[in-house]
């Protein structure tokens, strides 16, 4: 009698871990498409065998063990620390594509093309001294090219701005994270400490590591009880038991100057490193311009000299007397000078093959701003290469992290085939059990 009753609980502990496992099952497959989920297995193993006098051991059927996260750690770590990388150069990518549009060249609105223009109308001037016509159209040229100059200052101090701003909402998202991840450390502890393993809890945990992988480089640490502490530049943002405090008892919060070693952040602060210096160059540009027009307007000239161009810090704008009254742009020597002459007119078209000493490099005008794009193409270049290589290389790795932690709807349909057996054999072991207690109880001796 004892043999059935004990054979029962068997198979009533089969029918527990195999219903176990199916549900187990079913929460993987209602998870497929959950972005960070990991997938899990209820580890089962076999129960404390028994001592049967004259026999030897026997066993008393299965015992449900744990139920465990699929997780390959190391290849996670990797892929945390690839992102980072990733995310500092698609950044700048995505920045100096905003600057390349900014320049807008090579097109028939950019400043290249404007300056053309309006060497093109000296040259016109040049040929037909006296035409007001040709004045006029020098004095257009002159105001595009000055305007799109302005313009294209004005729309990179606005990208420095907008970069400042993305900037601080990065250092805002990591520090949200933080107080996220510190929750959660709470929740973790508080079901660890038990002896249980939150599964879900420690995939929103990871998901959380994920993404501020993509604003900033760290190190992680994990205690016994499943909590992370983060590290960043050597200081602790998060430790196992709350974020650090201050010397007047505050939570830390991490600066720009401890999250700028890789990541957006440090995408950004490079990118804005790129247009501080160009922002400087195309104010070194417009001042250069200007003097270089205005020296040719006014050398020699002693009788009320006119400037072409005025310059406020490299913006540069037309001189309004010009503009009111354009028989004073000098097309020969001086105002007296006999109809026919084009001689400066002459010389400021030749400015444009005339090389001018930019703090240092001497080169023409056309040629220093196709050196400036040409830089900022190259920037932007190695920095899309860097992305190309960073997202086959993540690709990869995130390959390899789906194939454990990934959920495969074959696989699961095959045990939930699998599972669904068991139970029914181990449900058949029982009823075969009740049928001889019901003889042994019943019938014997009827």
């Amino acid at each position: 009698m004892a043999g059935i009753f004990n054979t029962l609980n068997t198979a009533n502990k089969g029918m527990n871990a195999q219903q176990t496992a199916l549900h187990t099952t079913a929460h993987n497959i209602s998870n497929a498409n959950t972005e960070g989920y990991s997938r899990q297995r209820v580890e089962l193993k076999a129960d404390l065998a028994y001592t049967y006098g004259g026999v030897g051991q026997l066993g008393t059927g299965v015992k449900m063990d744990s139920v465990i996260r699929l997780v390959d750690e190391f290849t996670g770590k990797q892929i945390r620390q690839e992102t980072a990388t990733l995310s500092q150069f698609g950044t700048k990518s995505e920045v100096l594509e905003q600057l390349e549009t900014i320049f807008n060249e090579p097109s028939d609105t950019g400043l290249n093309f404007n300056i053309g223009e309006m060497f093109k109308s000296y040259q016109e001037l040049a040929k037909n001294p006296e035409s007001l016509s040709s004045r006029t159209i020098v004095i257009e040229k002159s105001r595009t090219f000055a305007d799109t100059l302005n313009q294209i200052q004005s729309q990179i101090d606005s990208l420095i701005g907008e970069t400042d701003y993305q900037i601080d909402k990065q250092i805002l998202d990591f520090n949200s994270i933080i107080d996220n991840l510190d929750t959660l450390n709470r929740q973790i502890f508080n079901i660890s400490v038990k002896g249980h393993t939150p599964n879900d809890l420690l995939d929103q945990r990871d998901k959380l590591l994920m993404e501020m992988s993509s604003i900033t480089d760290f190190k992680v640490e994990i205690d016994k009880y499943n909590r992370v502490s983060v590290i960043v530049g050597g200081e602790a943002a998060l430790n196992h038991e709350g974020k650090p405090l201050n010397a007047d008892g505050d939570p830390i919060t991490l600066d720009l100057r401890i999250l700028s070693t890789k990541g957006a952040i440090k995408g950004y602060l490079d990118s804005k490193e790129v247009l501080v210096d160009q922002l400087k160059e195309m104010k070194d540009y417009g001042a250069a311009v200007a003097a270089a027009f205005n020296k040719a307007h006014t050398d020699g000239v002693t009788d009320d000299p006119i400037a072409i161009f005025i310059s406020d810090e490299g913006r540069l704008s037309v001189n309004p007397d010009l503009i009111e009254d354009n028989s004073k742009l000098l097309a020969g020597e001086n105002a007296a000078s006999p109809a026919g002459d084009g001689s400066r007119a002459a010389a400021i078209a030749a400015i444009r093959n005339t090389p001018i000493d930019f703090g240092g490099e001497s080169t023409t005008l056309e040629n220093k701003y196709n050196s400036m794009i040409t830089r900022v193409g190259i920037s932007k270049e190695h920095a899309d290469n860097m992305v190309k290589n960073q997202e086959a290389l993540v690709g990869q790795l995130e390959m390899r992290k789906e194939s454990t932690t990934g959920v495969s709807i074959d696989e699961e349909v095959s045990n939930l085939v699998k599972y669904q057996k068991a139970f029914e054999a181990n449900a058949r072991v029982m009823a075969v059990l009740t049928e001889m207690l019901d003889v042994l109880i019943n019938r014997t001796g009827v």
